[in-house]
């Protein structure tokens, strides 16, 4: 007897777990809909991986306090471990959302774990870059533009990073090299 009630009780608990999951899965997609959040954008391989930088202070994204430095880390689809996905502009920044304080706190509530990503081919001062950026970043632009760079005599992955208001910060894959060239200005640099 013990045994046909344990049964019904594991098929009970898995029919509740299955009406949840299916809430679970509606509610995400009205989310997503009604944020406009598209599919999770693919981070070219040239930029995955950590990179680390000293050339940032604390009013620089991404900048760890403790370290005083910068550690970034793509993935295929995240930064820093929140998912980047494609944006739909329109829809993120409708109106309605944007214009109105209370739908705009629970929108930036809603989407704080998300990036926009975006590849702006030869769109951001005539080089390649990725931009990646929070949901809703008023004013808040995150350009990264891979470059090999010659350091002692060998080849280095280097991100150059800018944004609208900040210096130039240069992203290497080592700790080492970021800490050497620390305050080094690449020739061309200057112009981003």
């Amino acid at each position: 007897m013990g045994g046909l009630n344990m049964k019904r009780l594991f098929k009970a608990l898995i029919a509740v777990m299955g009406v949840f999951a299916i809430f679970v899965v509606i509610n995400n997609r009205e989310v997503s809909a009604a944020y406009g959040r598209g599919p999770k954008f693919t981070v070219p391989k040239i930029y995955r991986g950590t990179w680390y930088s000293y050339d940032a202070d604390s009013h620089f994204p991404f900048y760890d306090k403790k370290a005083k430095l910068v550690k970034i880390t793509f993935t295929a689809h995240t930064l820093n471990k929140k998912v980047i996905y494609v944006q739909d502009r329109k829809i993120a920044y409708a109106d309605s959302i944007v214009n109105n304080q209370k739908k705009a706190h629970i929108a930036s509530k809603a989407t704080k774990n998300w990036y926009a990503g975006d590849l702006r081919v030869k769109n951001f001062r005539g080089m390649d870059a990725l931009e990646v950026d929070p949901w809703y970043g008023y004013e808040i632009w995150n350009f990264f533009v891979p470059k090999t760079e010659v350091i002692n005599g060998k080849k280095h992955d280097v991100l150059w990073y800018s944004n609208v208001y900040s210096k130039y910060v240069n992203l290497y894959k080592s700790k080492a090299i970021a800490k050497k060239m620390k305050g080094h200005v690449f020739p061309g640099q200057k112009l981003i």
